[in-house]
Formats: C-alpha cells, structure tokens, sequence
C-alpha cells in the first residue's frame, strides 16, 4: 500500500479495512487506512480489527500511513489474532496509529496482540480512547511479545494501562504465580510512553504500563522490562484509590527496572504516582531515574499493597511527593515489602509522615545499605515513619527532616487502637544515623516506649549516630 492509496468506509465482520489469512503479509508505505468498522449480523459492533485484522499468523509491516478512526470491539486500529503455535507479526517503522475511538468496551484499542510479537521500531501511537474497564488504550499484549525500540505512545485512554497493558491466560488448575509471568512479556528499550509535558499523558485508572488487572484474579500478570526510554506525564483521572501512574505490578506480575530508564512527572490520586505493586513485584537496578512524580495520597515514588514486593539494587528514587499518610518515596502497606540493597532515595517530601518512607500495617522495610538522605516530613519520620518490622543491616540516613517527630527515624503503632497492628519494631546491626532533625528525636523517636524497647541492637553492632539535632527533647542514641 503506497502514498496516496485509501481503504475507507468499509464494514465486515473481522478487518472492516483489511483482513489477513494465515501466513499472509501486507505491506503499508504510505496512505490511509481509516473509518472503517466491523459488525455483527444484528448492526452490533463486532470484536475484532477495525483497520486491520491478522488471523492465525497473519504479518503486517507498516513503514507509513496512517490507521484511524476505525471502529470495532478489540483492536479497532490492529488486531492480531493468533495461537500458541500460529503467531502474528506485526512491524511498526513509521506511520501513525492515532485516534482510533471505542464506542464499545475495547481491549488494545490502538493494537490488539494475542499470541503475537510486536517489533515497534519507530511511528506513533496515540490518541486511542477504549471506552469502560478494559485494557490497554495504545496496547495491549496478551500471551505476547511486544518490543519497543522508539517512537511514541501518548494521549490514549483505557483503565487498565492507558499506554500498554500487558497480561497472561491463567493457566487451568494453576494458582497466579512469579514463574509464569514470562507468557507475556514487553520490553522497552526506548522511547517515550507519555511525553514531555501533560498534554501528551495517556489517562486511566492506570494511566501507563498496567502489568496485569489488579483485581481480576482470572488473569496472570506478565513481565515489563524497561531498559531505557521515558515514562512522562500520565495521569490518573479518577480519585477513586487506584494506583500507578506510571507503572502498576499486579496479578504476580513482574516490572525490571534498568540501565537508563526514567520515570518521571505521572500522577495517581490513589497511590503510587511513579510505580505501584498490588500483589506484584517490582526490581530496581543501577541508573534508574524514578523522579519527581506524585500522589495525591501515598507514595508519591513508589506504592506497595497487598504482598507487593520491592527490591532495590541501585538508582534514584528523588523529588517525588505525596500527601494523605505520606510515604512520599516509598508507601508500604498490607504485607507488602520493601528491601533497600543500595541506591539513593532523597529530595522527597510530604505533608503527611515517612519522607523517604512509610511502613504501615504489618508492612516490612529491611535496610542492607544504601542513602535516604535530604528528604522532608510535614509530620512523622523525615527519613522513614515506621509502623511494621524494620530491620537496618547498612546503610545510610542522614540529613532528612521532620517538623514534628524523628528527623531520622519515627517507631509507632500504627492507628489510634494499638491492639489492632502490631507493635513496630525496629533491629539495627550496621549503618549510619547521621545530621537528621525533628521537633523530638532528631535520630530516632519512639512512640511506643520511652525507653526505646522496642529497638534492638545487635551484639556486633557498628551502629554510627552523630550530629542528630532536637529542638525540644534528647535525641535517642
């Protein structure tokens, strides 16, 4: 298909534009592939490929042209239709996939993949709007394999992954689990997903990269590893507790963080403005930028709920913000946990407690080493609010702030009835506790005992306390 050729107002019941058999190949350099749709018998909007329809290990290669307008279920841009052992192909190189809009509920409403692999080496994705609770506005990637090198995925909209959603069958008989997350996989290596400023934010309850459905338990989360590119300005529209306005881990999904990756400038109104976890896991490595993002209630940076898991190996988790309890660097909640093996957290801020981090609920936040310096607490805790189990093996905490109490530290049980979560604790064996300050306690304060029982320091400990400054009490240690 060359510059200057159309395929348009075309109605069938797969591939209103084009429909592909089997080991088929079409090839767009050029032109418009637009206002097309697929229905049913009745007049009802049928499922599948508005544009273009891939069935059973269908190709298409596009270097040009663009794809929109068109209507149908799922995929009303493209949709590849395929089987474990008949998979679709579909190359991007340029052209455009844009604004093509639901008048139904539609899953990958710019690409739809099902057993297929997506090479999107350059072009655009954008402006695509499913309608209802599903997913994936620009892709979505099921039992698939989906790599992107460049180009640009912005403006589109859907609930779960207003960018790209990436999801796996749950296999028959077999609980969700990490081992299966491989089924579907994303790899970004660059690129933007969003943009340089909002006007460029995909929206949704999860407006970027949603790795699973968060509730529905009939589906398996899959794996996005990010090994370069941007996350920028996505935003979440609906202040309704949902989490992840960057990127979102759930359904024992797994997100890999590496190399030069940024995410930066999203916002939630749930939690988790850069990355959240409900009952998935996030791993951070080295050079990983997770900056300046924000929550309009927890975790600003990061948001753990319901076993979510976080390990950190390195990079910068900086200059993000929350409010509600706070947590603006890290939220742990409900038998989540957190563990901090190096790399930086600071510059972060909230009006609640827990600068750099807040443990609640019978959260675990275990310290190996690494800085949580320079951040700042409306309330409780400038370096971390510590409400669970907490355990400091390395590491550094030095130069954060609390106006009211634990420049460094603050121990507390959480809520107002003590018998209700158990009594925080905190073992410390080796780091450095250094330059915090608060009202009360500039190293640590503990609300739970006033003479710090519930702190143990190992026998070998090389705990360092040193310039912790209180303005009204002693400093503890």
């Amino acid at each position: 298909m060359e510059d200057g050729a159309v395929i348009t107002g075309n109605k069938a019941g797969f591939g209103g534009g084009v429909y592909l058999s089997p080991n088929c190949t079409f090839y767009m350099f050029g032109g418009s592939i637009d206002n097309n749709e697929t229905l049913n018998e009745n007049g009802t909007v049928a499922l599948s490929g508005g544009g273009l329809y891939a069935y059973h290990g269908g190709n298409f290669v596009m270097t040009g042209g663009v794809i929109t307008k068109n209507n149908s279920g799922n995929g009303k841009g493209v949709c590849f239709d395929g089987t474990a052992t008949s998979k679709g192909y579909f190359y991007l190189n340029g052209g455009k996939i844009i604004a093509n809009d639901a008048q139904t509920q539609s899953a990958g409403t710019g690409v739809f993949l099902y057993y297929s692999k997506f090479d999107m080496v350059n072009g655009e994705i954008s402006g695509n709007n499913g309608s209802g609770s599903t997913m994936g506005g620009g892709v979505y990637c099921r039992n698939s394999t989906f790599n992107m090198w460049d180009g640009k995925i912005s403006q589109n909209s859907n609930w779960f992954g207003g960018a790209v959603n990436v999801t796996a069958d749950l296999k028959a008989g077999v609980a969700m689990n990490y081992d299966d997350a491989y089924q579907s996989i994303f790899n970004m290596y660059g690129g933007v997903i969003g943009g340089d400023t909002d006007e460029d934010s995909n929206t949704g309850v999860m407006p970027g990269v949603c790795v699973g459905t968060m509730n529905n338990w009939a589906a398996q989360g899959g794996t996005f590893n990010m090994y370069g590119g941007k996350i920028s300005h996505n935003k979440d529209l609906f202040d309704d507790g949902h989490m992840g306005g960057g990127v979102m881990s759930s359904n024992k999904g797994i997100v890999n963080l590496y190399n030069n990756s940024e995410i930066s400038y999203n916002a939630n109104a749930g939690g988790g403005g850069g990355v959240a976890a409900w009952d998935g896991k996030v791993i951070i490595n080295d050079k990983v930028n997770i900056v300046n993002n924000s929550s309009s209630r927890e975790g600003g940076g990061i948001f753990l709920y319901d076993n979510g898991i976080l390990e950190m190996n390195g990079g910068v988790i900086s200059g993000n913000t929350s409010a509600g309890s706070g947590g603006a660097g890290i939220m742990i909640l409900t038998n989540s946990s957190a563990y901090m093996n190096d790399g930086i957290i600071s510059g972060n801020s909230t009006s609640g407690s827990g600068g750099a981090v807040n443990n609640n609920k019978d959260g675990e936040f275990i310290l190996n080493g690494g800085t949580i310096e320079n951040n700042q607490a409306s309330k409780n805790g400038g370096g971390v609010a510590n409400y669970g189990k907490m355990s400091i093996t390395g590491g550094n905490i030095q130069d954060n702030t609390a106006s009211n109490r634990g420049g460094g530290i603050y121990l507390s049980n959480a809520g107002s009835a003590a018998s209700l979560y158990k009594t925080s604790q905190l073992y410390l064996e080796n780091a450095t506790i250094k330059n915090n300050k608060a009202s009360d306690g500039g190293g640590i304060y503990d609300n739970n005992n006033s003479d710090y029982s519930n702190i143990t320091l190992a026998n070998n400990s090389k705990a360092v306390f040193s310039g912790n400054k209180a303005s009204t009490t002693s400093v503890a240690y």
